[in-house]
């Protein structure tokens, strides 16, 4: 029995040596990834022409369709335009101006609660400025979010002066003006991704999202589902006032007057989609398809459509062009024996990180669960599991190969130091691979080797009996 207690707090101690080693050889090997990737990303940028980084589909000013190819050149970048037909645009022309939705905050607070389960720091959901809001009649006066000091989580409007906001001149709650504080019943929720635009106010309050309208003194629901993203249809920066809000779903976008009336819905995927406003006032879209991913000789290839769509006033969209997009992650070099090194290392990339069948699994096991945490509520353990091995199909025999040679110098140094536990350390070591073996070496005391297989006896001599003669 004290045998065994003292194995098992030997594999502890070992097993806690063997951590930060892991992370050690993790990190360095990541470092010369990022090293041979950089290598092959400044050789490519010295051919002639440079090395075409990614291209994507864009919007011009006048709405005209555009792929956009970024290129990098030895010691710049250059952003390349041409038309769908090949045809070159001067470098000066403008791109439409990109409309900016709030995210699906009840995507990101999913996401922050299961941050908050693994412990790991967050920065919690805030205001998005502006934070205050000018009044049209009278520029000095402003209106801000205050949280209730008499009822913790209940948010109002306070309309105060600009340079003395300690004066409060009016309170702002779901019926309205008031002169008064308002109540719980009749407090907003915590306001996120607060939006403002000529003086209507959207933000999430609770389960629901509203429209607070200064100008007319109303509060309207705008919708009651709040897994969506939302914007002002003209953008917040538009002079022309629009009284139009984009609601954006996985399947359908919509547009609704503040009243939360449907104006128009059109059956558009907006999971992943971008939206452009043009000079004549045309309101774009472009939705991105879902990545598919190829394992190629030159590394791994990205490849995903993008399809650019007119959202018109008769409530039809009319598709404008249609670019599939590729994209590697590491530059293509056309040398044999880089590509050869490139396929290696995509094949058994994850094997090389974490060396050691043992680590390798406790990494994946929890790549899985991360990957089935952040994804679509149908997917299954396993397909997280399918989608590791998918990008590093080598990498537990890659793994199993530098446990296998670390359990065999384990092996051979037990048998020759005639240490204990020989079997129980070499799997030990066969499990954690290299970091296992080097924690195995440093955590005990290894005697020399003309004393090994010497008893204590042999070595201590026999036992005094009190007649020894000392000079």
């Amino acid at each position: 029995m004290k045998r065994k207690k003292s194995l098992f707090h030997g594999l502890f101690l070992t097993f806690l040596m063997a951590l930060p080693l892991i992370v050690g050889i993790a990190c360095l090997t990541g470092f010369t990834y990022g090293m041979w990737g950089e290598y092959k990303r400044y050789t490519k940028s010295l051919a002639e022409g440079g090395w075409l980084v990614q291209s994507e589909l864009a919007v011009l000013h006048d709405g005209t369709p555009v792929i956009s190819n970024y290129i990098r050149h030895e010691n710049s970048y250059e952003d390349k335009r041409t038309t769908m037909d090949g045809r070159e645009v001067p470098p000066d022309t403008q791109t439409s101006d990109r409309i900016t939705l709030q995210p699906d905050l009840d995507e990101m607070m999913y996401r922050i609660q299961f941050q908050a389960r693994l412990v790991v720091p967050i920065k919690p959901l805030s205001y998005r400025p502006p934070l205050q809001f000018v009044e049209a009649d009278h520029p000095r006066h402003i209106w801000l979010f205050r949280e209730s000091d008499r009822n913790p989580g209940a948010y109002f409007l306070i309309k105060t002066d600009r340079d003395q906001q300690q004066v409060i001149r009016g309170y702002f709650d779901r019926n309205g003006p008031r002169e008064d504080e308002p109540g719980l019943e009749t407090s907003f929720g915590e306001p996120l991704g607060v939006i403002e635009s000529k003086g209507v106010i959207v933000f999430q309050s609770g389960a629901e999202i509203l429209a607070v309208d200064l100008n007319s003194n109303t509060v309207e629901q705008i919708s009651d589902q709040t897994a969506l993203r939302w914007g002002f249809c003209k953008g917040e920066s538009n002079d022309e006032h629009c009284r139009e809000i984009i609601l954006v779903t996985e399947d359908e976008i919509r547009t609704v007057d503040y009243s939360g009336k449907e104006i128009h819905a059109y059956a558009v995927d907006g999971k992943e989609s971008q939206f452009f406003i043009t000079d004549d006032e045309r309101l774009l879209v472009k939705t991105i398809g879902d990545y598919e991913s190829e394992r190629t000789a030159d590394g791994q290839l990205m490849k995903w459509m993008e399809t650019l769509y007119e959202l018109g006033d008769d409530g039809q969209s009319r598709k404008l062009a249609q670019f599939n997009r590729t994209g590697t992650f590491a530059a293509e070099v056309g040398t044999a024996w880089v590509r050869s090194v490139d396929s290696f290392i995509g094949k058994t990339g994850l094997g090389i990180v974490f060396p050691g069948p043992g680590v390798l699994l406790g990494v994946e096991s929890g790549g899985a669960y991360l990957i089935l945490q952040f994804a679509k509520p149908e997917n299954r353990y396993a397909a997280g599991w399918r989608e590791i091995q998918k990008q590093s199909p080598w990498a537990f025999p890659m793994s199993a190969v530098f446990g296998a040679i670390a359990a065999y110098f384990c092996y051979r140094r037990q048998r020759r130091y005639q240490a204990a536990w020989t079997k129980t350390w070499t799997v030990f070591v066969f499990l954690f691979g290299p970091a296992g073996y080097f924690a195995w070496r440093w955590h005990r005391e290894w005697p020399p080797l003309e004393l090994v297989g010497v008893t204590r006896e042999e070595f201590e001599g026999p036992a005094a009996n009190g007649l020894e003669v000392f000079a």
